[in-house]
């Protein structure tokens, strides 16, 4: 058995020899490590295949409060993006062979992108997605009520000087 968190343990089959040579899909492995929690980020661009930068750290958002930002599980390096509750939405589902983890959806792996160009290779790799992922996203209204409502629109200077 190897310890990935507090309480949270991973059986590790008798193949992985003396050296627990064994690694479980790290997208499965950040499901467990914060809850509410969904893989964001550069990690959520490449699993959309927006982009071919293989992220060496699981970017993973939630809205708890973790007493690290970044850990490493078995090898693998993971880092807690902490977002506001009203901003931890659109998120999805998936499974692989080894289990189920939640990520953020196009749209919001879109918006998290444009928003912090930092956590996803610079503003340069974003850029480069813009054209793969506009032709991925689906945006409906209902969907930008949401993210409306999750941040305030800016005003523009002139807006706000009196004369």
């Amino acid at each position: 058995m190897a310890r990935v968190a507090r309480g949270l343990y991973l059986i590790v089959p008798l193949e992985a020899g003396p050296e627990s040579a064994w690694s479980e899909d790290s997208l499965v492995v950040a499901a467990h490590l914060a809850n509410p929690s969904a893989v964001a980020y550069l990690t959520a661009c490449h699993y959309w295949n927006w982009t071919e930068q293989i992220p060496r750290t699981i970017f993973v958002q939630t809205s708890q409060r973790t007493r690290t930002q970044a850990r490493k599980v078995m090898g693998v390096a993971y880092r807690f993006v902490h977002v506001q509750p009203n901003k931890f939405f659109g998120t999805t589902s998936r499974s692989t062979g080894q289990g189920q983890f939640t990520v953020t959806d196009r749209e919001k792996t879109l918006v998290d992108a444009l928003d912090h160009p930092e956590l996803c290779g610079r503003i340069g790799q974003v850029i480069e997605m813009l054209p793969t992922a506009a032709k991925a996203v689906n945006w409906n209204p209902r969907d930008l009520r949401v993210m409306s409502k999750s941040r305030p629109i800016a005003r523009s200077s002139s807006e706000n000087v009196s004369y």
